[in-house]
Formats: structure tokens, C-alpha cells, sequence
């Protein structure tokens, strides 16, 4: 089984921060306790203080695809969708170099 590395990052539109973190907070909380969850880490841009960055390690593309069927994940989804952009990279986790 490979690991699959996510990189999310999410802008919250003009004075939508404090909801949008909100969310991210109560996403990481849940997430973390879905079955192949490695790491699920929430870092602010130390150079805006706005831009949320979401660093998450799943045990197999399997696991990642159940988490995404989520009632958590469709809720955050829900409650972001008109208040921020969210960008998503997925990685298949190399051996280290």
C-alpha cells in the first residue's frame, strides 16, 4: 500500500476568516479520528495570517477516497463553499531521497 500525501490550501475571502477557520478546526478534529488518518496538521501563512494550509498523510488512496464520503468533509464543504478557494494537491508518498 502507498501512502497519499494531501496539500490543501485554503483563501478565505475578505472578512470570512474567523468562519472559515471555524470550519478547518472542527474538519481537523473529525478527520483525524477517520480510520488511515497518519496526519491531519491546520498551519497559518506566517506571511498573511489569512491563508490556511492543511498537510494530511493517509495510509492508502483507499482510506483518502472514504474520507472524502465523509458527513464531516460534506459539511465543511457546505459551510465553505461561498466563503473561501480551496486549492488540493494529492501525492503518492515517495521513498525519502
Amino acid at each position: 500500500m502507498t501512502a497519499i500525501v494531501v496539500i490543501a490550501r485554503i483563501l478565505p475571502r475578505h472578512g470570512q476568516f474567523d468562519h472559515v477557520l471555524a470550519a478547518v478546526e472542527k474538519l481537523a478534529e473529525e478527520s483525524r479520528r477517520d480510520t488511515g488518518c497518519d496526519r491531519y496538521e491546520v498551519y497559518l501563512s506566517a506571511a498573511s495570517g489569512q491563508d490556511i494550509l492543511i498537510h494530511e498523510i493517509w495510509r492508502s488512496a483507499a482510506d483518502l477516497k472514504a474520507h472524502g464520503q465523509t458527513p464531516h468533509v460534506a459539511l465543511f464543504k457546505s459551510a465553505i463553499s461561498s466563503c473561501a478557494a480551496v486549492e488540493v494537491d494529492k501525492f503518492p508518498q515517495a521513498q525519502r531521497l
